[in-house]
């Protein structure tokens, strides 16, 4: 397992006690206490942000994260991008994001749609319902998404197990 390394502040003098924590490698516990944690979670879903959800990102790839983004910003098309993590990656942009409320606040309320948002009334509840559809349709496809995904999360608290046994 990787630890932190702690190296000086580049901006610090030497000897001086000030340290900065250097990131760890994606989808590596800090410790076995962060891998219980990742462990306890009941589904991928309740996995902890951000290091828990990149272990499990970093397992559907076969154990590739090598990228410095986030899960969201990875390409589709990176390496051991199958269907699974894709899914979860779709699964975890989608995740709070309801278009309709979005499309109601920013382009139809007066007191707080943008500037920008001139479009008359009629049109806008027509692309309103359209993007209700999408909600929709996000939300189906996530339930389908759900099945695959926890299957996968058994074999990955399979995995983490096997990794808590050779810190004993």
């Amino acid at each position: 397992m990787d630890c932190e390394a702690l190296v000086p502040d580049a901006d610090s003098e030497a000897g001086d006690e000030e340290m900065e924590v250097q990131p760890q490698k994606r989808g590596v516990p800090s410790g076995k206490e962060e891998l219980e944690e990742w462990m306890a979670a009941e589904n991928f879903s309740r996995l902890p942000a951000p290091r828990g959800q990149e272990a499990f990102f970093k397992f559907l790839r076969g154990g590739s994260y090598d990228e410095r983004v986030s899960i969201t910003d990875v390409p589709v098309t990176a390496y051991g991008m199958d269907n699974a993590a894709r899914g979860y990656q779709f699964w975890l942009k989608t995740e709070g994001v309801n278009l309709k409320s979005l499309f109601e606040t920013y382009i139809v309320e007066e007191d707080t749609k943008l500037d920008e948002a001139t479009e008359p009334y009629g049109e806008l509840e027509k692309k309103k319902e359209k993007a209700s559809e999408v909600d929709d349709y996000v939300k189906v496809l996530k339930a389908k998404i759900k099945v695959p995904l926890d299957d996968k999360y058994k074999l990955f608290k399979d995995f983490l197990e096997e990794e808590a046994k050779k810190l004993k």
